[in-house]
């Protein structure tokens, strides 16, 4: 549901924003100050960020140790998704004066952090054998997706953004196929 959001809020503000050219602008450029109803492509983020929050929690109350840690990656993930849409890209709120403002503190260390727990994920699930094929795709996915995209894509953060977007789908779809879907026992969920 949370990465839904994100995907119904953004072509709305491609829509009001035709000045929008993914070869040389951001994705956050949507939101900034002065684009055609900014505050649709920012509440989508907070969304985003809210229904990541919830999300997480499920994840830190179903799975089972050490699984269920990973869960703190993506909650923090969703609260800086939040701060994303509450601090404009081009909003003169600055970190360190003139250097670091709190959209990019928040968009560059969310993305980490996000980043490196579900990286986490897909290195324990390929040591799961229940998991393998799961972790399997979404290390390849993770790797390659971003890897063309840097080789052959437009020099912008636009597709970076759009593969980073997707991969995040796809591995809550990968953890939701196994706690509802895949009519295992979430009991043996972590173990190999």
């Amino acid at each position: 549901m949370f990465e839904l959001v994100f995907f119904v809020t953004l072509p709305i503000s491609l829509l009001l924003n035709p000045w929008f050219d993914y070869r040389i602008h951001a994705l956050s450029d949507l939101g900034a100050i002065g684009a055609n109803q900014a505050w649709i492509f920012n509440l989508g983020l907070i969304l985003t960020g809210v229904f990541g929050i919830i999300f997480a929690t499920r994840i830190l109350i179903k799975l089972p140790t050490p699984m269920d840690t990973f869960g703190y990656g993506m909650l923090t993930g969703a609260i800086f998704y939040i701060f994303v849409g509450i601090f404009p890209d081009n909003a003169k709120f600055y970190l360190i004066p003139n250097k670091l403002t709190f959209h990019l503190f928040f968009t560059l260390t969310g993305s980490l952090i996000v980043s490196l727990f579900i990286l986490l994920y897909a290195l324990y699930w390929t040591w799961n054998k229940e998991w393998r094929k799961e972790g399997i795709t979404l290390l390849v996915v993770g790797f390659t997706s971003p890897t063309v995209v840097l080789l052959f894509g437009p020099p912008s953060l636009t597709p970076i953004e759009l593969v980073f977007s997707g991969i995040i789908l796809l591995w809550s779809y990968l953890l939701i196929y196994h706690l509802c879907g895949s009519g295992k026992n979430e009991d043996n969920l972590g173990n190999s």
